[in-house]
């Protein structure tokens, strides 16, 4: 976090910040929320932020969208048609200068600007560090703290950001109610198909996750995982698995861990979206055969969803359980640990609204096996008769609806998944199943998300009308700590704006920007000690 908010202190020097606003202090007037991102394609952001984009009551939370998108593809055009057709504004802004922006969103009066994209490709981190719009939030894409003092709110949940998470961010964390994500699925997703291991008699692992979230102590626990369960291969599809001497460095390293390489199937790329969802069922396996392109064709299915750790899936967590496979993932102590955390306990829990807890018991199964699980109802135990003709789906809940498959330990992650892989026909019910209980979901509830979100900013407006404004008093206190301190070595000035004039404690100011002075360096806040 350090890093991080020293870059923050750098990167703001580089651009003026706006310090008023003649947007109208009413508490509970219609507001004007602007969405920026570039990422308004078919990219893994843009299953997030359509449910607002679709659901948001416009007459009261008009949306101004700002589309930094490089290339745009047929989503982009859906996305823009469906905010046009809504009322709302939609601007591309890919090329144009940072500062130019943040003027356009001052024009459009936005009260709640929310940027998507953190530090990763095209952000428009610079439009925030002008603070165009009186309330700035942070949201989806990107799973730490931007760094900038000028971001007032990070948007997260108390499952992927627990309430006592030592994670230190600057922004001040907001929690939604349920998950903070809300995924809408591809509508070329195609059904999901009844699993072949019923015929085939093996199971498939499998990950579609990012080839750099795939740690070598990762490998090594899906070895371990592959070596107990005979028979069974392991399916890894990402970009990188077009370069041969990528699949070979990754078979490689699975075999010095005692996985024979013929038991993995590499796949890369998937270019058309319909055939990338299939591949979690019935699909082609691009095999290392000793050249780029040369394909070999299996007939595989992936069962049991592995997450990477310590940095979790997110839209192929989705994608797997929306396509009927089960996703184990692994608790952690950091928001890029906990997504699938987030996800998973809220897929299924629907179906018994009115426990009011989880905590752990033994509970034994037809067959022997064991399973920790205890449903609290008003503080009591609720034993098995009280479940009555429900008892059947029990075993599918406590799987995936209350986090079953959500393990805190590595050897916790192998005996989950191979519990799952113990019982191909309760994993086959499994299967026929999760895609309805994730669209029932509340990772799946567009509206409902829509509701809590916008409950969400109009909590941020009130504060903002109050005068309780997080990235105002961090600014205040780096404008205090300029004039009361003098750097060791003095700092070269940013690049005046033209026709602005120094003002007498050396900050620039023009039209009603203000430019943090260049020696800010250090300073100690609540955020810097985990307070949010």
């Amino acid at each position: 976090m350090r890093t991080c908010r020293d870059w923050g202190r750098r990167f703001m020097r580089l651009y003026p910040q706006y310090t008023s606003w003649d947007n109208p202090k009413d508490p509970e007037r219609p507001l004007v929320v602007g969405y920026v991102s570039p990422d308004y394609f078919t990219h893994s952001v843009s299953y997030f932020i359509e449910a607002p984009l679709v659901n948001h009551d416009y007459a009261n939370y008009k949306v101004v969208v700002y589309s930094a998108v490089v290339k745009a593809d047929a989503k982009t055009i859906r996305f823009r048609d469906k905010v046009l057709k809504r009322g709302g504004v939609w601007r591309d802004i890919y090329g144009i200068d940072e500062k130019k922006v943040a003027s356009m969103v001052r024009e459009d009066k936005v009260d709640i600007l929310v940027e998507l994209t953190g530090h990763t490709a095209n952000n428009k981190l610079g439009m925030m560090a002008c603070r165009p719009a009186p309330v700035q939030v942070t949201w989806i894409g990107y799973p730490n703290t931007t760094g900038l003092p000028t971001i007032d709110y990070r948007i997260t949940d108390s499952l992927a950001d627990l309430p006592d998470t030592s994670q230190k961010h600057v922004e001040e964390l907001v929690r939604l109610p349920e998950c903070f994500l809300c995924y809408m699925p591809s509508p070329e997703a195609g059904p999901v198909s009844p699993t072949p291991a019923l015929s085939n008699g093996f199971i498939t692992f499998g990950s579609f996750n990012n080839l750099a979230k795939i740690t070598p102590k990762v490998l090594q626990v899906w070895a371990r995982i592959l070596c107990a369960v005979p028979n069974s291969r392991l399916v890894v599809k990402c970009k990188p698995f077009c370069c041969d001497s990528v699949r070979q460095r990754f078979l490689s390293t699975l075999e010095q861990l005692g996985l024979e390489s013929l038991r993995v199937d590499l796949l890369p790329l998937i270019l058309l979206n319909h055939d990338h969802m299939q591949a979690y069922a019935l699909m082609d396996i691009s095999a290392a055969a000793g050249m780029v392109g040369k394909m070999i064709f299996y007939s595989l299915t992936i069962r049991i969803f592995l997450d990477t750790f310590p940095y979790a899936g997110t839209t192929t967590t989705c994608e797997s359980l929306f396509m009927g496979v089960p996703c184990v993932t692994m608790a952690g102590s950091v928001h890029a640990h906990n997504v699938g955390v987030s996800l998973l306990n809220k897929v299924g829990e629907e179906l018994f609204p009115h426990f009011n807890s989880v905590t752990i018991i033994t509970v034994v199964f037809p067959g022997g096996a064991l399973y920790g699980c205890t449903l609290l109802r008003k503080g009591e135990p609720l034993i098995e008769s009280e479940l009555g003709a429900m008892w059947d789906f029990f075993l599918d809940l406590v799987l995936v609806g209350l986090g079953r498959l959500v393990a805190k330990t590595e050897d916790e992650y192998v005996q989950l998944a191979l519990q799952l892989a113990s019982d191909i026909t309760a994993l086959s019910n499994l299967r026929m199943s999760l895609r309805d209980l994730m669209s029932k979901s509340p990772v799946c509830n567009g509206p409902n998300f829509a509701l809590a979100l916008e409950s969400t900013y109009r909590s941020m407006w009130r504060r903002y009308c109050k005068g309780d404004v997080p990235s105002l008093r961090r600014m205040e206190i780096l404008q205090q700590e300029e004039n009361s301190e003098e750097p060791a070595v003095k700092l070269p000035e940013p690049t005046k704006i033209t026709n602005s004039r120094d003002d007498s404690s050396g900050s620039i100011k023009t039209n009603g920007l203000n430019q943090v002075p260049s020696s800010m360096l250090k300073h100690s806040t609540s955020e810097e000690n985990g307070v949010s």
